[in-house]
C-alpha cells in the first residue's frame, strides 16, 4: 500500500481513538446515572421497572456502535513502530492546536478526517492540512517512515 495512504490511515485511526475514549467515558457515566435513577424510581412504584426496557435498548445500541467503531479503527490502523506512533501522536497534537486556533470543533475535524480517509480525493481535508507549512513537513516525515 502507498505510504501516503498508510500515513493517512495511521493519523485517522489515532485521531479517532483520541476522541473515542472520552465519548465512551461520557456514555458510561450517562448510563450509570440513568440506571441509578431508574432503580431509585422502582422503590416508588413497581411500574417503573418498565423504564428499564428503553434503557436496556439504549445500552445495547451504544455498546454495538462503540464496538463497531473500535473494530473499524483496528481494521484501518496500519502496523506501526514506536517511532511512527510517537510521530503520529505529535502530528495530532499539532493538528488539534491548529484546530483550536482556527476555532474548529474536534467533532467536525473528526468527521472531515474520516471522510478524507473513507473517500480519498485530491481535495481532501488532510491534503489541505499537509500543504500547510510545519504540518506538511511532519506529515511527509510520517509518510517517509511508512515507505521504509
Amino acid at each position: 500500500m502507498k505510504p501516503f495512504v498508510l500515513a493517512l490511515r495511521a493519523i485517522g485511526a489515532a485521531f479517532v481513538m483520541r476522541l473515542y475514549f472520552p465519548l465512551v467515558i461520557g456514555a458510561v457515566s450517562i448510563i450509570v446515572i440513568l440506571v441509578s435513577g431508574a432503580l431509585w424510581l422502582t422503590t416508588v412504584d413497581e411500574w417503573w421497572w418498565l423504564l428499564f426496557i428503553p434503557i436496556t435498548s439504549l445500552l445495547i445500541v451504544l455498546f454495538a456502535v462503540g464496538f463497531v467503531i473500535l473494530m473499524v479503527v483496528r481494521l484501518v490502523r496500519p502496523a506501526q513502530t514506536k517511532a511512527q506512533q510517537q510521530a503520529v501522536k505529535q502530528f495530532i497534537d499539532k493538528l488539534q492546536g491548529v484546530a483550536e486556533i482556527v476555532g474548529t470543533p474536534k467533532v467536525i475535524i473528526f468527521f472531515r478526517v474520516v471522510r478524507s480517509i473513507a473517500a480519498p480525493s485530491k481535495d481532501s481535508f488532510l491534503t489541505d492540512l499537509v500543504k500547510n507549512g510545519e504540518l506538511g513537513k511532519e506529515f511527509r516525515a510520517i509518510q517517509a517512515s511508512f515507505s521504509k
